[in-house]
């Protein structure tokens, strides 16, 4: 069949209008008949001509019909092309929403519901603008719409648009945008009461309707998902009964039920709608206390409470709700004698005589609150003052469920901080004998002379010992191990009254602390050394590679509970324990390597557990080395076969001083000091975040914390310095990518000067002279570039895994052995790949952000700030990715929410989320245990799917090659992904696979 007459007429129209016709023939050749295409073209040329600007709406008609026919049959077909006719003749912007939105609407539409559908929007319709701009709204947002709703929600949903759009246009699109963000999810009587909640707040005040669709999405985001509906139900009879109070219900009320247990919100609801029917002033003032009132007293408390503010409130209204309003002394008193928790200010007196009783000295008590930088913990902390006369601990606990509970565990801290001045920690001198070790301190290196002169040196023999060490932060936190351990065995030989509730208290602290299994194995062992102090303690956890560490330093630990030991023998210990974790691999090992080890078995010596150490430090001198020896290569060394054992009975050759200068392999896993786990800076921003429990089928709200900060910066432009690295591969990129930049050019017709004469317009205006007309002067071309409109955010995972090198060590020079340059690891190739791709970006002048993260439990996820969307490229974002290192887990969910706000602020047409990862989300309580990887692919998913509600196109890109076990589940759908089983190709993948994202 012939197109070519209909393709002519459509021309007169539009000619993009043509191009589409022609375009759609062809896929649709071999679905319909001649007559059927004859009676489809037909149709489009009627739609073209029903109204100005017609032509827009046939584009989109002939350009969703291969889609629509895959929904609807023939009949249905012609229905829904009438339908959009009769639109067309209203607003042609509206018939082409409709027309646009058809092919996905009808994946989730019955064809019988078409017409009604259809008839929605035209009802929106009222002859302005405006109303145009809604009824094209109400058709963009249909496909969200119709998924969730019924045909009567739905109805319903436009009855009360179309009554907000008598006050205010811009409060009837709020409500539409408001209903997309809702309904996804929701139960029927949630979107039931959502609805008419909003026609009863309507009908009070614009404003107020305007106040709850602007706070209604997230304050239901904050409630018990099972409760929503009796939440928003119990709003609507508060805006029946008193209007004024309706809003405030629903957001400050929400807000708190949001900062307690979700459990408790069903109970918390009840006791409302009990306390309601007395005032609901004070029903309302007591779910607002909730939070501060249950951060003080246990819920099960909570209804004696209740009760006495009750029975206050029939009394005096207004005593009764300022009971509930927390301003009420009777309110306080009960309160304070409900709490479990003990106070300091209450037994502060008492702490101190008794202190003074232990140490003779007059101890201060201070609170944790009243100084920067306190933490209590039972060890790997100095919590001694440099006065040795202060004792710090918190000003309020609530461990434990009773007042008295929570006094031992204040007699017990401070009773455990008094025993380091009873008994001589802060008496430690340098030079002093140990009683139960050979002297070692002797041998240590001097440490260096201060550079500058007014560089004063170390204040106490304490901070000489350590600065002995060349990592002196694992230094003084084996030696605080280790002397509170000294300090425990004292105090519980010499107070057996005290023994049982100090070992009780002391093993709940260590139930507080990480699991040991996402803690480096050197942070681990150092953990460890407190375990080894405790009594009938047989099997201890560690990776199997550990094994013979912990039976040595099981060893030293058992030598110090001593009655004879003294702080210089928890010097000396010490730097025999500092040898022995030193030789720990500082890595993460997974839950399942951590196996059951008898702690106390002698090691055996053996070839497999001896160890080759060079005899002489890498810095410093030995005072038993002679010049003889130092000749030649001053770093050459010898080999000395030391077994772990002998390390542990402190039997060392003549000048062997290794262990004192232990120098960290860089191609371990390891922070700026070099071994523990915690990040030493605070966060610049907290932000709050649910999780998806896809068990559950339901969100946790304000489950997860993240802490954003700026990264610092580097040594270099790292940016820079990759670009000078790969002066090829950059060219490859730039020429890609500057042949997108040109491919987006468009012609541009009617003008009156440019590249050429335009032919259609040239006959045209021979025309118009011969008929006497005066003919257009706009009769030329020319090509513009369309400007691109992309945001991307690029987000990197930081996780401990990506400092696994992907190549071997390069041999140690032959001038200087510790010139061996280290493999590149995952992490290194993903910073050269971003500084890539940041050139590529800046070719075309996208608009990106790149942020890295990685997690510490639930409410530790590391959010780093690499560079702002809004930021430009600097020195300083150079070094900041220079400073990029591995750091913890990977809990990705919250990470790519988190990102996804910032995205969601972007005015850009095209928003992409890329995710640059090495393997599956896996965190710290990431589920019901560390074997449940579901969890955590479900919430990750569930991050993914929000974030492409919002119109942001998430893609995740691996180096995983065991990626695609996992990514086929976790980016279902329509969602991007890709494996790169060849991290060294990832350099020239990612600008690739960036170009195919957002041209």
């Amino acid at each position: 069949m012939e197109f070519s007459a209909f393709e002519q007429e459509l021309k007169h129209f539009s000619k993009a209008t043509a191009d589409q016709f022609r375009a759609s023939v062809k896929l649709l050749k071999d679905r319909l008949s001649d007559e059927e295409l004859n009676n489809w073209a037909q149709e489009g040329i009627e739609i073209a001509k029903s109204s100005f600007r017609g032509w827009e709406a046939t584009s989109e008609y002939f350009k969703a019909t291969p889609r629509v026919l895959d929904c609807l049959k023939c009949s249905e077909f012609t229905s829904w092309a009438h339908l959009g006719k009769t639109l067309c003749q209203d607003s042609s912007a509206v018939a082409a929403a409709y027309f646009r939105a058809s092919p996905q609407a009808l994946s989730h539409l019955s064809p019988e519901h078409l017409r009604d559908w259809g008839n929605l929007g035209q009802s929106l319709y009222h002859g302005n603008w405006r109303s145009a701009s809604l009824a094209c709204k109400f058709f963009e947002d249909s496909p969200k719409l119709v998924r969730w709703l019924t045909q009567k929600e739905l109805k319903q949903l436009v009855t009360l648009v179309n009554s907000l759009t008598k006050e205010n246009y811009d409060l009837a699109t709020e409500c539409l945008d408001s209903a997309r963000e809702v309904f996804p999810g929701t139960q029927a009587e949630e979107r039931k009461h959502f609805i008419s909640l909003g026609s009863a707040m309507a009908k009070i005040s614009a404003k107020d309707a305007w106040g709850y669709f602007q706070s209604s999405p997230k304050a239901l985001s904050r409630i018990n998902s099972g409760l929503r509906g009796k939440f928003l139900s119990m709003a609507e009879r508060i805006a029946k009964q008193r209007p004024t109070d309706a809003l405030t219900f629903i957001t400050d009320v929400s807000q708190a039920l949001g900062e307690v247990n979700q459990e408790l919100h069903g109970e918390l609801l009840e006791r409302f709608e009990e306390l309601k029917v007395k005032s609901l002033t004070a029903a309302i003032e007591f779910l607002k206390s909730c939070p501060s009132v249950l951060s003080r007293i246990n819920s099960r408390d909570l209804g004696e409470w209740l009760g006495a503010g009750t029975t206050i409130l029939g009394r005096n209204e207004d005593e009764g709700i300022a009971y509930f309003q927390l301003k009420s002394d009777r309110g306080e008193a009960i309160i304070t004698k409900l709490a479990p928790g003990a106070e300091l200010a209450s037994f502060k007196e008492t702490l101190h005589r008794y202190c003074k009783a232990l140490t003779g000295k007059d101890i201060e008590i201070i609170s944790e609150q009243d100084t920067l930088e306190r933490t209590i913990s039972w060890t790997l902390v100095e919590r001694l003052s440099p006065e040795g006369t202060i004792i710090y601990v918190p000003s309020n606990v609530k461990r434990y469920p009773t007042k008295e509970e929570n006094f031992a565990w204040y007699k017990v801290m401070v009773t455990q901080q008094a025993g380091h001045l009873e008994f001589g920690t802060r008496d430690f001198s340098f030079d002093k004998p140990a009683k139960l070790f050979d002297d070692m301190r002797s041998r240590l290196p001097q440490p260096t002379e201060p550079e500058e002169e007014d560089e004063e040196p170390p204040a106490t023999d304490l901070e000489r010992f350590f600065n002995s060490f060349s990592n002196r932060k694992l230094a003084a936190a084996i030696f605080n191990a280790v002397e509170d351990g000294r300090v425990d065995f004292f105090l519980k030989h010499e107070y057996k009254g005290l023994k049982d509730t100090y070992e009780r208290i002391q093993r709940d602290e260590l139930q507080r602390r990480r699991p040991l299994h996402v803690l480096r194995l050197r942070e681990a062992l150092v953990w460890l050394l407190v375990d080894l102090t405790l009594e009938d303690v047989k099997n201890i956890p560690v990776p199997k590679v550990a094994t013979s560490q912990l039976q040595a330093m099981a060893q030293i630990v058992q030598k110090m509970q001593n009655t004879k030991a003294t702080v210089e023998d928890s010097a000396e210990a010490t730097i025999r324990l500092y040898s022995i974790v030193s030789q720990a691999p500082n890595q993460i090992f997974p839950a399942e390597a951590w196996q059951a080890t008898e702690a106390t078995s002698p090691p055996e010596r053996s070839a497999e557990e001896s160890v080759t150490l060079p005899t002489e430090p890498f810095t410093g001198e030995l005072e038993e080395t002679s010049q003889e020896e130092l000749q030649g290569n001053p770093r050459e060394t010898m080999q000395v076969q030391v077994s772990l054992k002998d390390l542990a009975d402190g039997k060392f050759p003549a000048g062997f001083i290794y262990p004192v200068y232990y120098e960290s392999s860089e191609t371990e896993v390891t922070d700026s000091e070099g071994w523990e786990a915690p990040p030493l800076e605070e966060p610049e921003q907290t932000y709050f975040y649910d999780e998806w429990d896809f068990a559950a089928g339901a969100y946790r709200p304000k489950w997860c914390t993240v802490k954003e900060r700026t990264l610092d910066e580097g040594d270099e432009d790292f940016v820079e310095k990759t670009l000078n690295d790969y002066p090829l591969l950059v060219n490859q990129i730039r020429n890609q990518f500057q042949v997108l930049e040109l491919g987006h050019l468009r012609k541009v017709r009617k003008l009156p000067d440019g590249e050429g004469l335009d032919l259609d317009d040239a006959i045209q205006a021979v025309v118009d002279r011969k008929a006497g007309s005066t003919p257009s002067e706009k009769l030329y071309w020319r090509k513009q570039k369309i400007e691109r409109d992309v945001c991307v955010g690029l987000l990197l995972d930081m996780s401990a895994s990506t400092a696994e090198p992907i190549g071997e060590s390069e041999e140690p020079s032959a001038t200087d052995p510790l010139l061996a340059k280290r493999p590149k690891r995952i992490i290194d190739v993903a910073k050269e790949s971003i500084a890539l791709l940041i050139g590529a970006l800046e070719t075309i002048g996208d608009k990106y952000g790149i942020y890295g993260f990685s997690s510490y439990g639930r409410d530790n996820i590391n959010f780093s700030v690499i560079k702002e969307i809004d930021e430009n490229l600097s020195l300083e974002v150079g070094r900041r990715i220079d400073r990029i290192s591995p750091l913890h887990a990977t809990r990705m969910g919250p990470a790519i929410r988190h990102a996804t706000s910032k995205l969601e602020k972007q005015d850009a047409k095209t928003r992409i989320l890329l995710l640059i990862s090495d393997g599956r989300p896996r965190d710290l309580e990431y589920g019901t245990g560390h074997h449940d990887k579901e969890y955590a692919i479900h919430d990750t998913k569930m991050a993914f799917l929000e974030a492409k509600r919002k119109d942001i196109a998430p893609f995740c890109l691996t180096v995983d090659k065991e990626g695609h076990d996992y990514m086929r589940d976790m980016m279902s759908g329509d969602m991007g992904y890709e494996v790169v089983d060849n991290i060294k190709l990832l350099p020239e993948r990612l600008p690739l696979l960036y170009r195919r994202l957002s041209g």
